[in-house]
């Protein structure tokens, strides 16, 4: 009880090193926490499925004629044979994602649904609340359908009578067998944490029946997952299923003269790679950053504890006089770093567990499964390890520089005035140390953060404001001719208002799906494969494309479908040049010669939101369905309620999906971005401040050795510039050494992250220099404050 009193008191008597010691920690454990957090959940425990280890996502690819690949999707007849056969795969599972009305519920809510088969409950082992899930063969073509417990709640206010009721989407009616259990976490493999509302029976997916008939076609919403046999291994199990399907394929797409030397291969993914994506190096680069922050923090707390114990050297020295032993003074000192440590690893522990909990939001664009990022105890007994052997060097090495023997000998008089011994040399090793994790660690997060902030402003480029997409869904079930009469009186009806200055038939660019289209120059026979879109003749002026050569589409060309195309810069490049581009003729089928277009236009490429290189584009002159592209007059919105209100009095069939400004629709595709831009500078300013912290702290450790000498100095006339001048010359020698350390640690972290060059170069810079400036101030300060003193004070080693 006593030695607890001690420790407490001793600790309370140094409040300065006390707290800085403190907050140091929590802002390192708090990171390393949040670290360890991510890539314990992320990359080492296993999913909450059985068996997760042996789940993989199986992809289907199509690669031409010069082996190179061309587009990864299933066919629909591939899918389903391989299926159907299962083919060496212990388990099968397909799913269909798609947004649709819930058009029994009286607000005709826009619903995310996924069409699966029964297998789909088994492999995720999906709990349920009421009911019960697909379980029988047969689940897989009746109309029946399952909720999640949120859908369940909100959109049917928990009716514990829901089973057996029938919901409807479109013309689709099906009945509720089950509810899904609150604590169920899917596995999307569409968008990170995007939530399932309703699971409806496989066999009803939007893949129209002709479609299901295409060998030659792909559909990227039908996806695959299965469970790897234990025997087998991906690697052996892809090539495998690659021949057979492979030959299955080119069986039937025999006489198509367009896929000529062209064939297709199967690879199985697993399905945590799937789920994580590219999260995966970002998880790796957090805990990166993490450990960088950490040796930083343990230079500082190390240089700290040295000061301290040099004030405390009389303390200690009468300690060993009343025959304290070397390990009696290692447990004391132990102790009181422990009651630190251990204060600042609680509150760690509370700001990241809050951190997990309130922004998740935010991470939930950056990482998949954010539910299952909970402080767990394998997490929290990593943490305390390394505590608990930080703090054991600590006292160790302040122990190191207080020998036992020379405390002894200070008591008898041999040594009066021993205290902490610090050579020159393990200075300049801890500045060196600091300066260059600082530097590495701040150029990567400069890079990251330029990075994010040129896709932010290029992305503010494109003229969205006063513009909103509207998403549309006839419900009359009539025959495609009635239905595009639908769309184009929908759009007349809306571009009749004051305050719609015009209207598109085209999708917005931003978040859509695109996918490649194969096509064939007719006259060389060179194919190229750019992303594809169809739009209307107002697409162009609707977002302020420039028109490099020919001409835009026009009303006619819209209204009968012409053969004719306009392409992006980048496109017309790779077929020859701008020039060469136009007239052009493109085909999806060489051998009909009605199926060529013409190219009439070029148009500068548009601003991509999704990726730093601009793909190449090719549009085609068609009036879109579903999607109308709406321009207001300034000053004014659009709400999904003013929309339904307006088509219920001039066309009640037609039901309106989705409203939403492109502005909003833009800052949602950046708030990745815009997050990992505010996340990068604030970890560089807690870098910096770190930084200053240990550097004023083992210059004062430094100054505080020198402090006569640099009395004698100014006593025999030396100026406090030249004393200044001397200090900044010692610091420059130090900070080469750190910069050419950093220089090497950065090259091969950037190499790691494959980071352009010349932006890692620009960061690299603005780093060493922010670094530098901010360790030279810091550096100058215990000088500054030797030099105010008096030297007869100083030379009496007093205060002055």
């Amino acid at each position: 009880m006593m030695m607890i009193t001690h420790v407490f008191s001793q600790v309370l008597t140094t409040p300065r090193y006390t707290f800085s010691v403190m907050m140091s920690m929590v802002i390192a454990l708090t990171t390393l926490f949040i670290a360890v957090t991510l890539t314990y959940s992320l990359l080492f425990s296993p999913l909450p499925y059985p068996n997760s280890d042996r789940l993989v996502k199986v992809e289907f690819a199509q690669y031409d004629a010069n082996d190179q690949f061309n587009v990864e999707a299933f066919n629909y007849p591939s899918l389903m044979a391989l299926y159907q056969q299962r083919r060496h795969l212990e388990e099968i599972a397909l799913v269909h994602y798609a947004e649709q009305l819930l058009l029994s519920h009286v607000d005709s809510p826009k619903v995310n649904t996924a069409f699966v088969t029964h297998e789909w409950f088994s492999m995720f082992d999906i709990p349920m609340h009421l009911g019960r899930g697909f379980t029988h063969q047969s689940d897989n073509t009746l109309p029946v359908a399952v909720l999640s417990f949120e859908h369940w709640q909100k959109y049917f206010e928990q009716d514990p009578h829901i089973v057996g009721k029938t919901i409807s989407f479109g013309k689709a009616r099906f009945q509720v067998i089950g509810v899904t259990a609150a604590h169920f976490i899917e596995a999307n493999l569409v968008q990170f944490n995007q939530k399932t509302g309703v699971w409806l029976a496989w066999d009803h997916n939007l893949t129209t029946q002709e479609a299901r008939s295409f060998w030659w076609n792909r559909y990227a919403n039908n996806l695959m997952v299965a469970r790897l046999p234990e025997s087998e291994t991906i690697d052996a199990m892809s090539l495998n299923l690659s021949q057979e399907m492979n030959s299955l394929w080119q069986t039937n797409v025999q006489g198509e003269t367009y896929f000529d030397g062209w064939h297709i291969k199967i690879w199985l993914t697993p399905l945590k790679a799937v789920l994580l994506g590219s999260s995966r190096l970002l998880v790796v680069g957090v805990l990166a950053g993490a450990i960088g922050l950490l040796l930083m923090v343990l230079f500082n707390v190390c240089n700290l504890y040295i000061a301290m114990l040099a004030t405390r050297r009389h303390q200690l020295v009468l300690r060993v006089a009343l025959g304290a032993k070397k390990k009696q003074l290692y447990a004391q000192l132990w102790f009181e770093g422990l009651l630190i440590m251990c204060t600042a690893t609680t509150l760690a522990m509370i700001i990241a567990h809050l951190s997990l909990l309130y922004g998740a939001p935010w991470l939930a664009t950056l990482f998949p499964h954010v539910s299952l990022l909970t402080l767990s105890w394998p997490v929290v007994a990593i943490i305390l390890a390394s505590v608990l052997l930080l703090n054991s060097v600590l006292v160790s090495v302040g122990l190191s520089r207080f020998p036992y023997q020379g405390l002894a000998q200070a008591m008898a008089g041999a040594t009066k005035g021993i205290g902490v011994q610090v050579s020159a040399q393990q200075i300049n090793i801890s500045v060196v140390s600091q300066l260059a994790i600082a530097m590495m660690i701040v150029s990567c997060l400069l890079t990251v953060a330029w990075q994010q902030w040129q896709q932010i402003e290029l992305a503010h480029t494109l003229p969205l404001k006063d513009k909103f997409i509207v998403q549309l869904s006839d419900t009359t079930g009539s025959g495609e001719a009635a239905q595009q009469a639908a769309y184009t009186h929908a759009a007349n009806v809306l571009e009749a208002l004051p305050i719609v200055e015009q209207v598109s038939r085209s999708n917005s660019p931003l978040g859509e799906q695109f996918i490649t289209w194969d096509l064939t120059l007719v006259d060389t026979l060179k194919k190229v494969t750019p992303l594809g879109k169809v739009v209307d003749h107002r697409y162009a002026p609707f977002f302020s494309q420039t028109l490099l050569a020919g001409r835009f589409f026009d009303v006619t060309d819209v209204q009968n479908n012409a053969n004719v195309l306009m392409i992006s810069e980048s496109l017309a490049k790779q077929l020859g040049g701008i020039d060469q581009a136009l007239s052009t003729r493109l085909s999806f089928n060489i051998d009909d010669p009605d199926a060529a277009m013409q190219v009439i236009g070029v148009v500068a490429d548009q601003v991509s939101l999704n990726g730093s290189i601009t793909p190449s584009f090719v549009y085609r002159a068609t009036q879109g369905r579903h999607y109308l592209l709406v321009h207001l007059v300034p000053g004014h919105s659009l709400s999904k309620v003013k929309m339904e209100q307006l088509f219920e009095q001039h066309q009640p069939g037609m039901k309106v999906f989705r409203v939403q400004s492109l502005e909003s629709q833009r800052d949602a595709l950046l708030l990745a971005n815009k997050l990992l831009l505010w996340v990068s500078m604030c970890i560089t300013m807690v870098t910096l401040v770190l930084a200053a912290v240990g550097l004023f702290g083992v210059m004062s450790i430094r100054q505080s050795a020198q402090r006569q000498t640099i009395a004698m100095k100014r006593a025999i006339g030396a100026k406090n510039s030249q004393l200044v001048t001397e200090m900044l010359l010692q610091f420059g020698r130090v900070a080469a050494i750190a910069t050419l350390i950093a220089v090497v640690g950065s090259i091969l972290l950037v190499n790691y992250f494959t980071t352009a060059m010349d932006v890692w170069a620009a960061s690299f810079c603005i780093a060493v220099c922010v670094v530098l400036i901010n360790a030279a101030f810091w550096v100058y300060q215990p000088l500054q404050q030797q030099l105010k003193h008096a030297i007869g004070c100083q030379l009496r080693g007093g205060k002055g």
